[in-house]
């Protein structure tokens, strides 16, 4: 009898924020940074990893050692149950609130108006000052990693 064993690894994308917070990124998906010394967004679709260079679209060649920031994407957001949902949130429920008492009494009331106002002012706000970024230092690290299937 003869046996054959084939060995199959594949390389991830790993940006690892804390040991129960990581964000594993493979070959098809899209990943947004900054690297080191440069203020210049560089994204794309990865299109292949290797031992220790990501490749994105347009054959750009980057070491993980050279990112300096990730850009919060879906993988990311996830992470922050209600940080990054109140710039969202907060308009729906200034204009609800205002509706709903417009739809209650027949006209807007100046007192629901500022009410209603603030809340959306409060979300456009959030929208603006979340960081879209966060940054690599410390416990925060990107790496690539091997998974032998």
């Amino acid at each position: 009898m003869l046996a054959c064993h084939s060995s199959y690894s594949q390389n991830y994308f790993l940006f690892n924020k804390k040991s129960y917070r990581q964000a594993i990124y493979r070959v098809g998906d899209q990943v947004a940074f900054r690297l080191k010394g440069s203020r210049k967004k560089v994204s794309g679709k990865i299109t292949s990893i290797n031992d220790s260079i990501l490749v994105l679209e347009s054959s750009v060649f980057i070491k993980p050692a050279s990112i300096s920031e990730i850009y919060v994407d879906k993988k990311i957001r996830n992470w922050f149950v209600i940080r990054y949902k109140y710039a969202l949130v907060l308009p729906m429920v200034g204009a609800t609130y205002i509706l709903a008492d417009a739809v209650n009494t027949g006209e807007f009331d100046p007192k629901t108006l500022k009410i209603g106002s603030a809340f959306i002012v409060a979300g456009v706000l959030f929208k603006i000052l979340m960081p879209r970024t966060i940054k690599i230092w410390g416990k925060r690290k990107v790496a690539i990693i091997r998974d032998r299937a």
